[in-house]
């Protein structure tokens, strides 16, 4: 009986062995064509990016950024200095890593091999940056005594939230609900209710692994004045300014996205 289990065996592994033969007949490094060529990451994840390749023997595999001609690594040896990158080899596959991927990591990169004859095969990298806003921002104006409902709303994402949290100047906040409506879109809602100058202040909603988004609640008494904030250690003039420089920091971190 075991001699007829090696012997099926044997006869199922033959076609396997000859095609990979076949394949190395001419000494042609070839690529797998069934090895995806666009990659769909999340901003905050890692990307991995391969290419399979049938018989490269002793050649190298490099990985080139398109955009600009960087050459990220060559075999496992890296040439960025850019530490989220990384290559990693296994068994005819070559794989770019990409840590914390960032919107302007996205691309088409270049698996090539050492070859007389440029041999390459271009992967494009689609980075998907989620948008973060609290419905509303970035102020609300509410009346004394009245009540709120903070809403943020986490759109176009690849992967859902794990958590969001409130803070409230900075400090964290509970009594809030968590809602996943479809695959790409979360809300997290807020709700205040009998709100004092105590409530009025700089809110924000940061979803995990995403950046956060901020809004400032105004109480105003009934002839719409802003109610005095008494018996704090935060002025109104300080709380403005920080929402200023949280505005600015915002605005200067866009721009380089």
């Amino acid at each position: 009986m075991a001699k007829m289990l090696l012997v099926c065996g044997v006869f199922l592994l033959l076609p396997l062995v000859k095609s990979r033969e076949e394949l190395c007949n001419d000494n042609v490094p070839k690529f797998k064509k069934s090895v995806p060529t666009v990659q769909t990451v999340q901003s905050g994840q890692i990307a991995y990016l391969t290419c399979h390749i049938h018989c490269v023997q002793n050649r190298s595999v490099s990985w080139v950024r398109q955009r600009d001609g960087h050459i990220i690594s060559v075999d496992q040896e890296i040439f960025i200095q850019d530490q989220r990158f990384n290559s990693l080899t296994s068994d005819n596959q070559w794989t770019l890593m990409i840590k914390s991927v960032r919107a302007e990591d996205a691309g088409n990169y270049e698996c090539q091999v050492s070859t007389e004859k440029k041999l390459s095969r271009s992967i494009e990298l689609i980075v998907v940056v989620p948008k973060v806003r609290i419905l509303g921002m970035p102020a609300i104006y509410v009346e004394e005594g009245s009540s709120v409902q903070l809403e943020c709303v986490v759109s176009q994402a690849v992967l859902t939230p794990k958590y969001i949290i409130w803070e409230f100047n900075g400090s964290g906040i509970g009594g809030s609900t968590y809602t996943q409506i479809d695959k790409s879109t979360t809300t997290s809602t807020l709700s205040l209710n009998w709100l004092s100058a105590q409530n009025a202040g700089v809110y924000s909603c940061k979803p995990a692994q995403l950046d956060a988004a901020i809004v400032q609640l105004f109480v105003l008494d009934s002839e719409g004045n802003q109610v005095a904030l008494l018996n704090s250690g935060i002025s109104q003039s300080s709380l403005a300014a920080r929402v200023i420089c949280i505005f600015y920091s915002i605005l200067i971190i866009s721009t380089y996205i």
